[in-house]
């Protein structure tokens, strides 16, 4: 398989859909009418469809030059050569990736964050794509 969905984690969930739960109940309590919410609703809406879309939308993928990596609307494109390092991290900068269990990818333009489900068949198939990536785990 070439398709690893990002990890998801309790608390990641927790953060995640914990405000999205609060705000409806919000809305729903409140002194409002209809016609005054109408627009609260709509934003809250297009929050939850978004937040939804990166949930289901997170993964990374074997390409063949290149890890292409999905969150929702966002992507990145790393050419294997390129790939560095690869260590393991529990940063919690802002990333495609949905649990605190991540790994680091060091690559020439930068870093990215990502937190693939069966860690070890990926990282297996990273260091087939470029042997030369030092993976400090």
């Amino acid at each position: 398989m070439n398709t690893f969905f990002s990890k998801k984690d309790f608390s990641f969930a927790l953060l995640t859909w914990g405000p999205l739960l609060i705000i409806p109940a919000y809305l729903l309590f409140s002194i409002m009418s209809l016609q005054e919410a109408l627009i609260p609703i709509a934003l809250f809406l297009i929050f939850y469809s978004f937040t939804l879309w990166i949930w289901l939308g997170t993964y990374y993928k074997f390409a063949e030059e290149e890890l292409i990596i999905k969150a929702g609307p966002f992507r990145w494109n790393i050419p294997y050569h390129q790939i560095q390092r690869v260590i393991k991290t529990k940063s919690l900068l802002s990333s495609p990736a949905l649990s605190r269990h991540r790994l680091e990818i060091t690559h020439q333009k930068g870093h990215i964050l990502i937190s693939p489900q069966r860690e070890k068949e990926f990282l297996s198939k990273l260091k087939g794509k470029n042997e030369q990536i030092e993976m400090d785990l």
